[in-house]
């Protein structure tokens, strides 16, 4: 793709929403080249960084603003990052639904009855009757009547 914004038509518009479209129209595959494209220029940059840092520069703004610039590109990378990552899942989920899905009409058409195997088969569970029977329930304690002579209290 390699787009430039000094390559778009400035009469037209702002080239960099040109470029922002460019890639947007030509999808996953022209943005991997665009990133691509900067990668390279970035790392051609790394190459000799003394050149182009020279702490002789009394320009200290400059560098502030490179490194702000560097905060955003990261934030937008990282931001495009996770994207992607959820978009890979998804696509790959589709693909295994798909092919799932293939693979589930291809057996049914080529045998109805399901293999042995597969058969659904009854599952014994125990049989618990509603009334079970209960331990023998002890009578409530009673308090003897006042004046009875009993020491015998409820505890």
């Amino acid at each position: 793709m390699t787009l430039a914004v000094q390559d778009l038509d400035a009469a037209a518009g702002d080239p960099h929403q040109q470029l922002v479209d460019a890639v947007r129209a030509g999808g996953p595959g022209a943005l991997a080249e665009e990133l691509g494209d900067r990668a390279h220029v970035l790392s051609a940059l790394t190459g000799f960084p003394q050149e182009l840092f020279t702490a002789a520069d009394p320009s200290a703004e400059a560098f502030r603003d490179v490194i702000g610039s560097l905060h955003a590109l990261r934030s937008a990378i990282d931001a495009l990052e996770i994207r992607a990552v959820v978009a890979l899942a998804d696509s790959l989920t589709l693909r295994r639904q798909a092919e799932a899905r293939a693979h589930a009409a291809q057996e049914s058409g080529r045998s109805r009855r399901p293999h042995s195997c597969f058969a659904r088969r009854p599952v014994r569970r125990p049989v618990r009757s509603r009334c079970s029977p209960a331990a023998p329930r002890r009578p409530p304690p009673t308090r003897s009547p006042p004046g009875d002579g009993s020491s015998r209290t409820c505890r």
